[in-house]
């Protein structure tokens, strides 16, 4: 495992303009501190720490990201009591007072912003470092600090353009002693941190343009019938976790979030917590690439040595469209069949077969089955019918599923679920659900492409209650995991 880089020495620091003076150091609100020390820092963006790589590829080369996943516009700092874990002083640094420059001659550091140098009471601290906090800041001078580094909300309100949360992590915490006899302005207290995005990213991999598959169809002897033609159309992220800690924790070698070892509260889709997939997919030929951001999703899926159920994890949801060749469709077996499509491609699945439009599904259901069983399943596609777009129609076509085992494919579509895994260290089908297998840790950009799919998927977008390690699931897909390091090459004065 790779830990954070902590720092120690001399700093490159450059002329700040107007808000410092000739030392570097801030006259501008000057704070009432009795006994002052003096600081200055450097922080060192995006050496990713992680302490696995991938189930599948792994790609070598760091990436800056884009501009937007690059901005800084402040950086908030905070010195927390070593005595009672009580913040002692908080300093907020906008982007106008920071200096870009080069932290110490160590070839793996990344450009830093540093700080001019300012004042903080005499004492002995850890020092945690925040960058684009926003809104987001519940820490209180006085009050436990570490009761409040827990994150509760959505991806998208600290992963914005130009507003990406990054810190350092808590166990790689910096520890200093502030003199205010040594630590003078013109001698500044002077350290590095390294600070990294708090989310993860998962985008569709571009090296992999392929989107459209064909599986064979076959009937209950297990012969081919016809081939179903499909295409993916869409993607979403599903992350069942919903908190995170700001700044990043680890338990050993694993890197962990706060429902570590617990039950998934409230899970729930991300970025948008919908129950449908949302970000195109283009089409072959014309593709587009999502991008969502998740929070840090990590499990301890064996406590004291024993194996208990992966509550967390971090899947992604593909919504694919299958136009089934027409013998796929149910032909003769005492049946007039008319295998006319619907006009939106929704299409049904009984007793083994395959049924082209409503109409003809409906004979032979009522055919083979009580009138009150016909009756209810005649109901619920009307349900559906006049649910439309709204996410109701789902449960619907559930209760179809569960109940009456009538699959309806909704205007052609399917959902599958395959699930992001973190460490090579693990073999996805051997039904052990080990630490790590599944995590996604943040500041790491998750590349997910489809490489195969050999039967339909689920006829709804369902969550289940952990992964399910199936060799021969009915979807296959490569996921490559690098580091997503942060370089700052945009900075302007």
């Amino acid at each position: 495992m790779k830990f954070n880089k902590i720092v120690l020495g001399s700093l490159l620091v450059l002329g700040l303009g107007a808000c410092n003076n000739e030392n570097g150091t801030r006259t501008e609100d000057v704070k009432d501190i009795v006994n002052p020390a003096h600081a200055q820092f450097s922080l060192i963006l995006g050496n990713s720490n992680g302490a696995k790589s991938s189930t599948t590829v792994r790609d070598t080369a760091d990436d800056a990201g884009t501009s937007a996943e690059q901005n800084v516009t402040n950086i908030t700092i905070w010195f927390v009591s070593q005595e009672d874990g009580s913040l002692a002083h908080q300093e907020v640094i906008q982007r106008n007072q920071l200096t870009p420059g080069t932290a110490t001659p160590d070839a793996d550091l990344q450009l830093a912003y540093t700080t001019p140098v300012f004042q903080v009471p005499a004492g002995s601290y850890d020092v945690y470092a925040g960058i684009n906090m926003g809104n987001y800041n519940p820490f209180t001078l006085g009050k436990n600090f570490d009761s409040l580094a827990v994150y509760t909300g959505t991806a998208n309100d600290i992963a914005t353009d130009g507003k990406f949360m990054m810190s350092n992590y808590y166990d790689s915490r910096v520890a200093v002693s502030l003199d205010s006899s040594v630590h003078t302005a013109n001698n500044p207290l002077r350290m590095s941190i390294d600070v990294e995005r708090v989310v993860a990213k998962v985008e569709y991999n571009p090296q992999r343009p392929n989107r459209s598959f064909q599986f064979a169809l076959r009937n209950s002897s297990g012969q081919v019938v016809d081939s179903v033609p499909t295409t993916l159309v869409a993607m979403e992220v599903a992350n069942t976790n919903t908190q995170c800690y700001i700044f990043g924790r680890r338990n050993g070698n694993y890197v962990v979030d706060p429902n570590f070892g617990q039950a998934a509260v409230n899970p729930a889709l991300s970025p948008n917590n919908t129950q449908e997939p949302t970000l195109s997919l283009g089409s072959q030929g014309a593709p587009a690439y999502p991008v969502s951001y998740c929070l840090e999703n990590t499990d301890e899926a064996q406590i004291g040595g024993t194996n208990t159920s992966a509550d967390h994890f971090t899947g992604v949801f593909f919504q694919a469209f299958h136009r089934p060749n027409p013998d796929c469709f149910l032909r003769g077996n005492g049946v007039v069949v008319d295998s006319t499509r619907e006009a939106d491609g929704t299409f049904y699945a009984y007793n083994n077969y395959l049924f082209a439009n409503r109409t003809e599904f409906l004979k032979y259901y009522g055919q083979n089955n009580p009138d009150q069983d016909s009756l209810a399943v005649m109901n619920l596609l009307d349900d559906i019918a006049s649910a439309g777009d709204d996410h109701s129609r789902f449960g619907y076509i559930s209760t179809l599923s569960s109940s009456y085992f009538v699959s309806v494919y909704h205007e052609g579509h399917s959902y599958y679920l395959p699930i992001i895994g973190h460490s090579p260290l693990n073999n996805p089908t051997d039904g052990v659900m080990d630490p790590m297998e599944y995590a996604v840790v943040r500041n790491y950009w998750y590349k997910v492409a489809v490489t195969n799919i050999s039967g339909f998927g689920d006829v709804t977008p369902t969550i289940p209650s952990e992964p399910v390690e199936d060799a021969d699931a009915n979807i296959q897909v490569e996921i490559s995991i690098q580091p997503w390091h942060v370089v700052i090459n945009d900075f302007e004065l």
